[in-house]
């Protein structure tokens, strides 16, 4: 009995020291939920704030190094390490990296040996940058020297399957060889390649549509199964600034190529890239895209495709991944992907955003807006312009208050119906310089002129030859005027300025506004973007005042457009794809579409239709009145500008140079006419003649009815804004210039 006390004794001591050391924490308590270790593989997670990316020698490496700079500007902790390839996975494996960015073949090797990440997206595409460079006369080469850390050497072994792999430190010592005549051949990345390399070589092969190199970002597998824990909170929110961030530089090569020259200048100087030689035979993608792009590559098998062909050619210890695991997404990915598809954030924080928020709380009087056709020759509305649309007539409404007279015309995008001029230019009668100027089409009220730089607004007189007034303050949207006022928006306000540079008021908002496409007379409309959210306002242009305002369940994807046939309605289209109508006169919902896709080009009105044009190519009209789908058309282009309905057809502006004409009733081509350069702006039509204006520096005139070229003359280098008309004058921005130009 004595000795049966002692065990109890002694067991009751035991406990007791357990206890006391669980409570001190040095002995974990095992039902409790432990935030420090993955509980799907017991790796412990690793505790630190900054998200560390690793990038093979590729252009994504510029792109990062610039994102680094940007992220740091703006407090984010994104830290970009050296891509070790003998290391690199083992550390994404353990969580020491976040994310690692390297071409298809490395990473599909990585997941067969380490299981070390999910597949997130394609982060570019190399379409002639890579090229193998072969001696004179060689055919098959026995020996191709390729550069380690670009990580190429599946590229090499398909295009000489038959030849020896040698891995270089970096493309000197590639170069170094190929000179030596030590190999055959090196593959090589032609940004960082000299001059009197390719005079003395030959180009065997190089990368495109039948020999694709993409590249492919892997999140940690850590990272993307454990991103809600406490563990993570600072490096996710590093993350999803930095997928914003991307898609605005990317957007930057869509729309402002020489902005992006010059965000990357930095880094392409101290990576003694090319940049145009890059930008040229490199496809980036935004993480959106990239996304889309990897799933369709998965679909179509050719995931498996590499991965047995790198079995074949003697890559050891390879096993069969399972792709449908590397490629799943946690729910807060997609989200992150869809809500970050088309961001274009500014690199620069206004010094004068106001604090005030938004005041809701107070009541309105709700008064109808009224729909005042535009004066003859006066831009309400600078990018796109409304004017008076004599094709589109009304038809009976069920609200008689917003029945316009018989003898109204109705307001539609990019269009000034009673403008004429003749198809030509001469020379400006006045060039005003507005220094590191925005892609913002100017706006004109009286006398003045506003324009938009990177930093400031310009406020030049055109009646006298005297220095701008600088106004303090930075554009997120397109200048306004309604001929006697100046709207505009900054980063969580918008703003009204009288002609002499003076502020008339100002309302501040909860995110990033969007104004209107077009203009109603008294009344201003526009979307705000508050992320996981969207609102739309109308405001009293006099005043600012709220007449009403609606939350909208998705975040707003591009400015609102305004409809007045059939019922006056604002149209908005958010990031989920669903196309809205809302009443003008009270923000009452009206009708609802979804698209299979997002679009964020902003739509246009006109001809009793709602068109959209999408950037894969597709555009699609809508019923105004019901918002059923008329007709949709498939150009297989890529598509940045908005469209423009005309009473001959929709012009569509492509990034492939041509201007499309699609009829109004059915969408089928009528005719294209192919320009000189990339066509980001709108058309817009004066009476029967088409303006277009293009990112080489050219000013197109074209006839509506059959889309023949009537003159094209360069006005400067580089991207031109659409046209602005007053009774007199016709307006381009361009470059850093303003160019006015006298009308008939």
């Amino acid at each position: 009995m004595r000795k049966f006390f002692k065990i109890l004794l002694f067991v009751l001591i035991l406990l007791g020291l357990v206890v006391v050391g669980w409570r001190m924490g040095y002995i974990p308590n095992p039902f409790a939920e432990n935030e420090s270790a993955d509980h799907s593989d017991g790796i412990e997670l690793k505790t630190r704030s900054e998200f560390r990316v690793a990038v093979a020698e590729r252009p994504e490496k510029i792109l990062l190094a610039t994102l680094e700079r940007l992220m740091k500007v703006n407090n984010h902790q994104f830290q970009l390490v050296d891509y070790d390839p003998e290391t690199v996975w083992l550390e994404l494996a353990n969580g020491e990296l976040d994310m690692v960015i390297a071409p298809i073949g490395e990473a599909v090797k990585a997941q067969g040996r380490f299981k070390a990440g999910r597949f997130f997206f394609f982060t570019g595409d190399s379409v002639g940058l890579d090229r193998l460079v072969v001696s004179s006369g060689i055919s098959s080469p026995k020996n191709v020297a390729i550069e380690l850390k670009s990580a190429t050497d599946f590229l090499a072994r398909k295009l000489v399957p038959q030849a020896q792999i040698i891995p270089a430190q970096n493309t000197r010592e590639a170069e170094s060889w190929l000179k030596a005549g030590a190999v055959e051949a090196a593959l090589l990345n032609t940004s960082t390649q000299t001059e009197q390399l390719a005079e003395e070589f030959q180009i065997l092969s190089s990368t495109g549509e039948n020999e694709r190199l993409p590249g492919v970002a892997l999140l940690s597998r850590q990272f993307a199964e454990n991103a809600g824990r406490p563990n993570f909170v600072e490096r996710k929110r590093s993350l999803l600034a930095a997928l914003e961030s991307w898609t605005g530089l990317i957007a930057y090569l869509e729309t402002q190529p020489k902005l992006l020259r010059a965000s990357l200048g930095k880094e392409a100087e101290k990576f003694q890239v090319d940049i145009d030689i890059l930008l040229k035979n490199y496809r980036f993608l935004t993480p959106f895209a990239g996304r889309k792009e990897l799933l369709a590559f998965h679909r179509s098998n050719e995931l498996k495709t590499v991965m047995d062909f790198l079995v074949l050619s003697g890559v050891p210890n390879l096993s069969a991944p399972d792709w449908e695991l590397a490629l799943k997404a946690p729910p807060w990915m997609e989200e992150a992907l869809k809500r970050t598809s088309n961001s274009r954030p500014s690199t620069k924080t206004s010094s004068n955003a106001s604090t005030k928020e938004l005041d809701v709380s107070a009541p309105v009087e709700l008064k109808t807006p009224k729909v005042i056709p535009s004066p003859e020759g006066v831009s309400h509305s600078p990018n796109p312009n409304p004017s008076p649309f004599a094709f589109d007539k009304e038809e009976e409404s069920s609200s008689p208050a917003l029945k316009a007279p018989e003898n109204a015309r109705i307001e539609a995008t990019h269009v000034y119906p009673n403008t004429s001029l003749k198809p030509e230019l001469g020379e400006p009668y006045r060039a005003l310089k507005t220094r590191d100027s925005q892609t913002i089409a100017p706006a004109f009220a009286g006398s003045k002129v506003l324009t938009a730089s990177s930093e400031n607004l310009y406020l030049h007189n055109l009646k006298k030859q005297k220095t701008a007034l600088e106004i303090e303050g930075v554009a997120v949207t397109e200048l306004l005027s309604d001929g006697e006022i100046f709207y505009f928006g900054e980063n969580k306000k918008i703003v009204a300025l009288d002609q002499k540079g003076e502020k008339v008021w100002e309302r501040a908002v909860k995110g990033k506004p969007l104004l209107a496409q077009g203009h109603v007379d008294g009344y201003l409309i526009l979307a705000v973007n508050e992320k996981d959210r969207g609102r739309l306002l109308c405001l009293k242009s006099s005043s600012g005042a709220i007449v009403w305002e609606k939350i909208t369940t998705g975040s707003p994807a591009s400015s609102p457009v305004l409809s007045m046939a059939n019922k006056a309605l604002v149209v908005v289209l958010d990031q989920s794809g669903e196309v809205s109508a809302w009443e003008l006169s009270t923000g009452g919902p009206q009708w609802t579409h979804q698209l299979q896709e997002p679009s964020y080009i902003p739509a246009a009105s006109g001809a009793k239709m709602i068109t959209i044009a999408q950037p894969d190519g597709k555009v699609l009209a809508l019923s105004s009145k019901s918002g059923e789908k008329l007709w949709s058309a498939d150009l297989g282009t890529s598509l940045i500008a908005p469209p423009t309905i005309t009473p001959n057809g929709v012009l569509i502006p492509s990034k492939d140079t041509y201007l499309y004409s699609l009829a109004l009733s059915n969408g089928t081509l009528d005719w294209k006419t192919r320009l000189s350069e990339a066509l980001s702006e709108p058309a817009v039509l004066f009476k029967d003649t088409i303006i277009q204006s293009d990112e080489g520096g050219q000013v197109s005139f074209l006839k509506l009815s059959d889309g023949k070229l009537l003159d094209a003359p360069a006005i400067n280098d580089g991207w031109i804004s659409k046209p602005v008309a007053t009774e007199s004058s016709l307006g381009f921005q361009s470059d850093g210039k303003t160019l006015l130009y006298r009308l008939p």
